[in-house]
């Protein structure tokens, strides 16, 4: 229960009678009560991420070695505020490949947008990120999101050529039938006049053509 902004609060516990009064009970025993005071609001921001309409950069990244622009929002009565910069800002975490976490400011884009950009990185690095955003009550009641980890992706990087794979070992992009055992493939040629058919009767599985 919370009762802010008010100079002075009385409140009255009540208990509302049943059929034959009080049902047998002596009456209603209270305990546990905490009052809180404090010369400003003591509730947390809310966040989330990301920003609706944006990117989560999380798991496998293919074919970008960034930078990665990250959108976040976040919410509070009094407002979002950084406590050493001021009103308009929250902050984002990062790591990569297990280093020290770095920190950026998030700027207030615009409503309750906030975004930051996590440079770019190398093929195969590890970026882990997450944020801390203050209100602006005074109190400094903080949130973080997400309230337990970070935001994890892996930079796949793009195709290099020359691109060799025999399709039976476990690849990046695919994975093979657990349940089949041998080779399925053989090399025939199709049966469609303009390479267009996916597979003939001498040719099990799929037929791949490379265009440049």
């Amino acid at each position: 229960m919370s009762m802010a902004n008010q100079a002075t609060v009385q409140i009255r516990f009540l208990m509302t009678d049943v059929i034959n009064g009080l049902a047998g009970r002596y009456g209603w025993l209270l305990d546990d009560i905490c009052v809180t005071g404090a010369p400003c609001e003591l509730v947390d921001p809310t966040a989330g991420a990301p920003y609706p309409g944006q990117t989560l950069w999380v798991g496998d990244i293919y074919n970008n070695l960034g930078p990665f622009d990250v959108w976040v929002w976040a919410n509070d009565a009094s407002g979002i505020a950084h406590p050493f910069v001021g009103p308009g800002f929250a902050e984002m975490f990062y790591s990569v490949n297990g280093a020290p976490f770095q920190s950026e400011l998030m700027f207030n884009i615009f409503d309750s947008a906030f975004a930051a950009t996590i440079p770019a990185g190398n093929a195969n690095d590890t970026i882990c990120w997450y944020f801390e955003a203050y209100d602006n009550s005074g109190c400094n009641n903080m949130v973080r999101h997400p309230a337990v980890g970070e935001y994890c992706f892996i930079l796949k990087g793009p195709i290099t050529f020359p691109y060799c794979d025999n399709f039976e070992i476990a690849g990046t992009l695919w994975n093979p039938d657990p349940n089949s055992s041998g080779s399925l493939w053989t090399n025939a040629p199709p049966s469609g006049p303009d390479l267009n058919t996916a597979h003939s009767l001498l040719m099990y599985g799929v037929l791949v053509i490379l265009e440049a």
